[in-house]
């Protein structure tokens, strides 16, 4: 009796801490994609404004070493070469699509893929800019979450399965 009841509780303690360390991960992935979408903006400015590379090039040069939205990118590019779709509907599906963003992310992404798909190569760099503003100012608000909430959580998942066990002993 004593060896079931320690193997429930090792299992339910067990339990316990894989859940507690899945309580922040919403909030670091989120962190995390936005990183990529600030690096990523940021790389598309010298290479539209300066060497004046056609977009979908310049998308497929800023997502190098961004594993998290790097494959969604160049599927939207690939999506573009087949001329099936515009832009605009390639890039709106990507996000769409992006795992980590939250639901206000979305219109923030969405905005400067219109932005970027309806306006001439020349307005693309100051365009860039204001979308990279936005995905800062989105990436800042993401960390102060991560900061307060992506800590809260883990805390009060963990105490609640200590008082779990506790009431299981």
């Amino acid at each position: 009796m004593l060896a079931l009841k320690v193997t429930g509780l090792v299992v339910t303690g067990g339990a316990i801490l894989g859940i507690t360390r899945q309580a922040g991960f919403p909030y670091r992935q989120r962190v995390r994609v936005l990183e990529e979408w600030e690096r990523a903006l940021a790389r598309l400015v010298p290479l539209i404004g300066w060497r004046h590379l056609p977009l979908k090039d310049a998308c497929r040069l800023a997502v190098k070493g961004l594993p998290m939205i790097g494959p969604y990118w160049l599927r939207m590019v690939a999506s573009l070469d087949d001329r099936e779709v515009d832009f605009l509907t390639a890039f709106n599906t990507m996000v769409d699509h992006l795992p980590g963003l939250w639901a206000e992310d979305r219109p923030v992404l969405q905005e400067v893929g219109r932005l970027l798909g309806q306006s001439a190569a020349v307005y693309q760099e100051a365009l860039l800019a204001r979308g990279l503003a936005d995905v800062s100012r989105l990436l800042e608000e993401a960390r102060q979450q991560s900061q307060s909430d992506g800590r809260v959580m883990p805390a009060l998942v963990g105490a609640v399965g200590a008082l779990l066990l506790i009431l299981l002993l």
